[in-house]
């Protein structure tokens, strides 16, 4: 198991808060803060989850962009698939989702447009001449 709080070997958690062992050890040992010790443990613990958390915050936001994608818009395989990978692989499906699954505006065929006629009365050309 990884120590993070020191160098030293600590065996109790009284000797990680005063830096002392517990069954009296060295009066004129080095005393640590409090606040620094519980800084320092507490950035270790932060160190190990901070991954399992990034990931479980990535998978969510894939399960819920996969469940809203329009599913003539997903490219590479079905909704449902994608949805399967997302759920199962966590990282990777979600991943797999972001960089080769998601909807462009090309797929959803938002992409290419044609200028045709002015959609709005006001901007019709012809038909503010005729006003």
């Amino acid at each position: 198991m990884r120590r993070c709080l020191d160098d030293r070997t600590v065996k109790t958690r009284f000797s990680v808060f005063t830096g002392r062992e517990e069954d009296g050890g060295s009066e004129h040992a080095p005393r640590r803060s409090l606040a620094e010790a519980v800084g320092r443990a507490y950035s270790c613990r932060m160190g190990r989850f901070l991954p399992l958390v990034v990931v479980a915050l990535l998978t969510i936001y894939c399960v819920v962009e996969v469940a809203q994608a329009p599913p003539y818009a997903v490219r590479r395989a079905p909704r449902w698939l994608w949805a399967v990978a997302v759920i199962c692989l966590p990282l990777a499906g979600a991943l797999g989702w972001l960089f080769l699954g998601r909807p462009t505006a090309e797929s959803r065929g938002e992409g290419t447009r044609t200028p045709g006629r002015p959609k709005a009365p006001d901007d019709d050309v012809d038909f503010l001449r005729g006003l």
